[in-house]
Order: structure tokens, then sequence, then C-alpha cells
């Protein structure tokens, strides 16, 4: 006995959430650091700490609108290497975190 069908496969890949290592966060381009998502469905939180691990920026937005501007309390923060946390939800509902690092250059 032979059966014959089709099946349809969709491959989905490991969920990402991709940050540049460095920006420039220029007034003129507007320029901001926001996590770019590859399937994930929802972003949860993206922190972002200075060297001496205070939060100077956190979200759940993921437009690039809301990415950060490279400032804290209004300031401009200087030229170092800033950690970055990550949560997001998968198209398939598992939880998935990434981190990180980021140069801020002014």
């Amino acid at each position: 006995c032979d059966v014959v069908g089709e099946v349809e496969v969709e491959l989905v890949s490991e969920p990402k959430i991709i940050v540049p290592t460095a920006f420039t966060p220029l007034k003129a381009t507007n320029n901001r650091l926001y996590p770019f998502l590859d399937g994930i469905e929802k972003l949860v939180s993206f922190k972002v700490y200075n060297k001496w691990g205070n939060l100077v920026y956190q979200t759940s937005s993921a437009k690039d609108s809301d990415g950060w501007d490279g400032t804290y309390k209004n300031n401009l923060q200087p030229f170092e290497t800033y950690s970055w946390f990550a949560e997001g939800v998968s198209r398939i509902g598992k939880t998935f975190t990434n981190k990180g690092k980021t140069v801020l250059i002014p």
C-alpha cells in the first residue's frame, strides 16, 4: 500500500535580538540605538547601562523612533562602551533574551 501526499514545512530560525556594536546619535539624522528583532513577536524590554551599572535607557518598544538617543537626564553621554540587555517573546511564545555591548560615539 502506497500513500502519496503533500506536506508543507515552514523553517523557523532561532529568534535573534540584534543591536549595533556602535552608534553615533547625531541630531541631524535622528540616529538612535534600538534592537532589530528577527523571529521575535514582541519586545518585552530593552535596557542600556553605562560602565558604572547605571540604567541610562529602557523601553519595551522596538520602533526606531523610540530608541536611545545617547542621552541620560537630557545630557549627551560620553564616548564609552555601554552594556545592553534585551528580552522578547518569539513567534511560538517562547521567551528569549540576549545581551551585548555597544559603543556610543558622540
